[in-house]
């Protein structure tokens, strides 16, 4: 008698979305870049963590996450320590949004007025 084993099913991965690269160009912001490519400042941000989303210079390489692409659980867990203003968005609301306070965020950004945030403004989150 000969014994027969069961093939044992590989797991197949699980496809990442497609990502894309985009060199930044003169006038270029991270809001202006999220905006034209559909994708959210935070993903954006997620999917080049080298970056530093107050200052990207002409020439800069970004990768591109797909749209809708999940932000990575890492750097949802460690949270935002700066913020992209959004269109319409104020400190207030900033702040409650990401469960802030308000008076930390404003100090934490001596050179911006708190009354006048423009969309692709980037804040320091204490």
């Amino acid at each position: 008698m000969t014994a027969t084993l069961a093939a044992t099913p590989t797991p197949v991965p699980t496809a990442t979305p497609a990502q894309t690269s985009y060199t930044v160009k003169q006038g270029d912001w991270l809001f202006k870049i999220a905006r034209e490519h559909n994708v959210s400042v935070e993903a954006l941000i997620a999917a080049n963590p080298g970056i530093n989303p107050s200052s990207i210079q002409p020439g800069q390489v970004l990768v591109i996450p797909a749209p809708g692409a999940p932000i990575p659980p890492a750097a949802v867990a460690a949270g935002p320590s700066t913020y992209v203003v959004q269109p319409g968005e104020w400190i207030y609301q900033i702040a409650r949004k990401l469960g802030k306070d308000p008076q930390a965020i404003i100090a934490a950004n001596p050179g911006v007025d708190p009354n006048n945030v423009k969309p692709g403004q980037v804040l320091n989150i204490p």
